[in-house]
């Protein structure tokens, strides 16, 4: 039996798009807190002053510099100082709740609501104990052979959601879940993402990008590059859309 995962991403604090899948920057996964212990005399110094929302500069031995450019942001501005600090993904716990302040805040609960993702199978969810692993909460269970999976990026949230085993019936399979817009307005684009809009300033605040679905299937020959969450094309589907219904200020996709 082939597994499947579904998987849409939203963009936080007006930030810019990473590309379309199938590869995902490795920031989406890692931390980037660096481990100074490993620095020899001959390595690089990083210059913390050279910093910028998307670069590092360092040192070199010769004299010279070397920039390093990202896509998507590294470094986060602290408020107290002004300086830029290496953002980290990990996520913290307490006995409620997981979290993370360094860019933006966010709060994902210990243990799920009895439903936060409906579905039309005749199957019934469980309050799924939270699994946190660095920058990654995993609802295992939330349905049955299904998981609910969260990760954490520089400048974005990934929900997943796993499947181990295939769908009953003939049916399409459908997931929702609410959104609560609070002042936003939200649009939905031509390329399948939803933008949520500030309607003062017009400004987009927040997008969720067009949903994927990627299954198991590995074809002969294919080589994961190091550092990239990459997806074989041949595993790949976009037969899968959003749709929208606004009601009492919830925003059900």
């Amino acid at each position: 039996m082939i597994a499947a995962s579904l998987i849409s991403t939203s963009l936080l604090n007006n930030t810019t798009a990473w590309g379309s899948p199938p590869s995902e920057r490795s920031t989406l996964q890692e931390s980037n807190i660096s481990d100074d212990s490993k620095l020899t005399s001959n390595t690089p110094k990083e210059i913390d002053s050279l910093r910028s929302e998307k670069s590092k500069t360092f040192l070199n031995e010769n004299g010279t510099y070397t920039t390093q450019i990202s896509e998507t942001p590294i470094h986060y501005q602290d408020s107290s100082n002004q300086e830029w600090k290496p953002i980290d993904n990990r996520l913290n716990t307490t006995s409620q709740m997981a979290y993370n302040e360094d860019k933006f805040t966010i709060g994902l609960n210990s243990v799920s609501e009895s439903n936060p993702v409906k579905t039309t199978q005749s199957i019934s969810s469980t309050k799924a104990a939270g699994i946190v692993t660095d920058n990654v909460m995993k609802y295992k269970g939330l349905y049955p052979d299904t998981d609910l999976i969260y990760t954490l990026g520089n400048d974005r949230l990934k929900e997943e959601i796993k499947l181990s085993k295939k769908p009953t019936g003939k049916k399409s399979v459908i997931y929702s879940f609410a959104l609560t817009l609070g002042n936003l307005d939200y649009r939905q684009e031509q390329d399948g993402s939803v933008s949520l809009v500030n309607p003062s300033t017009g400004d987009t605040e927040y997008i969720i990008d067009k949903p994927l679905m990627y299954d198991s299937f590995i074809p002969e020959g294919y080589q994961q590059v190091e550092g990239v969450n990459a997806y074989p094309e041949e595993s790949l589907s976009y037969d899968i859309h959003y749709e929208l219904k606004e009601k009492k200020g919830q925003l059900y996709i």
